[in-house]
């Protein structure tokens, strides 16, 4: 029995924009950069917000991804904040990961004519320190680096984000690397602690999630810069329990996945939103048909002895239904579905 679902939006997606990492933990995973002009992905995404308010249909969800790096130039940076705004966020940071290099007087003023349009902090996720960061992150000095740019956007008075990601072999160096952000000038407005996602790259790296045990005995200043929804986190024994706790599944929400490419965007361009949202939909519910139910995928292929650490439940059911593909092999569109891993 296939899972059926409820659409309540739609998701434009296309990597147009290249990353200069090469993370070993990447959430994206492979990688296929489109030859697709950013503008004409803006104007895809506001003919969707126009189509919204010309249906009156408040409550259906508009967004999109054009990929994980802000390596994109001015202009564009300026368009990206505009559509974060109409879906009502307040896009006023730069991710530092994956920018190319720079010199500091380069990257001096390739920050202040970002503060100067509206961006008030920079973003930096943090592997352990030193060579091991650089390690994980594909890149020689990517630590220095992202010091280095710190030090600059603090001294432009831009605020600091710090994400930090917690490992088995991340967690000896933890100390060390605390001490290293505590040395750095500024005002640091959010520092969070991280697991990693269930996805990508990451998929791959089960031996180094941190146990239920481990988590339950993270020290106080650790477990202090958590983020906020930490206490939601569970082993996937735990996931296990709460969806034997579910009532009957019931048809799920799910936004759909337009996935543009220079193989498709002027087709996708020719069609009105709703031909689009039509077949695309047809296509979203054919895949999630294919996906075992929620309950069957944990009881069959969970494994109620593994105490690893999820933040959400469905990183749980991607592991589970990578089980279940191992077991069963199928075709169908998995990039659709929340259960993606690449």
């Amino acid at each position: 029995m296939g899972r059926s679902i409820e659409v309540d939006g739609i998701w434009v997606h296309s990597d147009i924009i290249p990353c200069c990492n090469h993370c070993g933990y990447c959430q994206v995973g492979r990688k296929k950069i489109e030859n697709v002009d950013f503008f004409r992905l803006a104007a895809l995404v506001d003919r969707f917000y126009a189509w919204r308010q010309q249906q009156s249909l408040d409550d259906f969800k508009v967004g999109h991804w054009f990929g994980y790096t802000h390596n994109f130039d001015l202009p564009q940076m300026i368009a990206e904040k505009r559509l974060r705004a109409l879906g009502g966020w307040n896009l006023d940071v730069i991710l530092l990961g994956g920018l190319p290099d720079r010199s500091v007087g380069e990257m001096r003023a390739w920050l202040k004519e970002r503060m100067d349009a509206g961006f008030a902090s920079v973003i930096s996720s943090f592997t352990g320190y030193g060579v091991l960061h650089d390690r994980w992150n594909g890149r020689k000095g990517d630590f220095e680096r992202l010091m280095q740019i710190q030090r600059i956007a603090a001294e432009l008075g831009m605020g600091l984000r710090q994400r930090i990601f917690l490992t088995k072999s991340t967690l000896p160096l933890l100390d060390e690397l605390l001490k290293k952000l505590d040395d750095l000038p500024g005002n640091v407005v959010e520092r969070c602690a991280y697991l990693w996602f269930y996805s990508g790259f990451s998929a791959r790296l089960e031996k180094e999630r941190i146990s239920e045990e481990t988590f339950n005995s993270l020290p106080e200043h650790i477990a202090k810069i958590l983020r906020k929804d930490w206490k939601k986190w569970r082993s996937e024994a735990k996931w296990m329990e709460a969806v034997r706790q579910e009532e009957t599944e019931v048809p799920q929400k799910v936004s759909l996945k337009l996935i543009v490419t220079e193989s498709n965007i002027d087709r996708v361009e020719s069609m009105s939103c709703e031909e689009i949202l039509a077949a695309l939909q047809r296509r979203t519910q054919e895949a999630y048909a294919a996906i075992p139910i929620r309950r069957e995928l944990c009881e069959r292929w969970g494994d109620s002895s593994n105490q690893s650490m999820y933040m959400f439940q469905e990183h749980a059911e991607r592991k589970w239904l990578d089980a279940y593909l191992q077991s069963s092999p199928i075709q169908f569109e998995r990039e659709l579905t929340y259960l993606a891993v690449d």
